[in-house]
């Protein structure tokens, strides 16, 4: 078996049942925030990223997703204990953030 996939252990791959998909995203909001292009905001001492669902459908086509199965796919690496989420309301506009903690299982 192969030890890593886009810088992602196998096993983690596994062990979080994610797919191509979930791994893509992943890879790509890490990518992202390491750029260093990314709006950030610091709440309670820990550091959020703002990530745009369409970006990510305009960015990765080849995955043929919603915006909708973007979030859906988001809040599964959330729920997986991947990334953290945080929703700030401004006005009529919901600002995703979510944080830098990638759990540290890269291959």
């Amino acid at each position: 078996m192969k030890f890593s996939f886009l810088g992602y252990s196998v096993e983690g791959i596994m062990e979080f049942n994610l797919d191509l998909k979930d791994v893509a995203i992943l890879r790509y909001f890490d990518d992202f925030r390491k750029s260093g292009k990314m709006n950030s905001e610091v709440v309670d001492g820990e550091k959020y990223y703002w990530i745009s669902y369409q970006g990510i459908e305009r960015e990765l086509p080849f995955l043929n997703l919603s915006k909708k199965s973007i979030m859906i796919r988001m809040h599964k690496l959330r729920d997986a204990g991947l990334l953290k989420h945080y929703t700030k309301k401004q006005g009529f506009v919901k600002w995703h953030w979510t944080s830098e903690d990638v759990r540290g299982w890269y291959g």
